[in-house]
């Protein structure tokens, strides 16, 4: 989901029914899907470069989804890439070889690509893990 505001989810506690109502409540609201990362990406045109800030965990479909906004942006042949990570507080083995391929792929293009944990000490410890610091 690329997206410029966090979503928030509603849970039927935060609407109770009002107190001795005999109205039917609806029933709660089922996710159709379950909750994906979010990606939001932020061209920075003083340094001819973009910062892609993603939070959330990272499964497949969300590593697929950073894979297409990240080869994107790199297809542009910017001057540096921002990935911003510290939201991150897991990320599976797909989203872990979409950031391998891409680093790999701004290195043969010269393109200066950064992929910042901001302190985060879960994205930090993915990150090393993964050989990506």
């Amino acid at each position: 989901m690329v997206t410029a505001d966090r979503p928030v989810p509603l849970s039927p506690a935060a609407h109770p029914a009002p107190a001795r109502s005999r109205a039917r409540r609806p029933a709660p609201e089922t996710p159709s899907r379950r909750d994906r990362a979010v990606i939001v990406v932020r061209p920075v045109d003083a340094a001819h470069g973009v910062i892609i800030t993603v939070s959330g965990s990272v499964g497949a479909p969300d590593a697929t989804e950073l894979g297409e906004h990240l080869r994107r942006e790199l297809d542009r042949d910017p001057s540096v890439v921002v990935v911003d990570l510290s939201a991150v507080p897991a990320c599976d083995r797909a989203g872990l070889e979409v950031l391998s391929q891409v680093r790999d792929r701004a290195r043969t293009s010269g393109i200066a690509l950064h992929l910042v944990h901001l302190g985060a000490p879960d994205a930090r410890a993915w990150l090393t893990a993964a050989g990506l610091l």
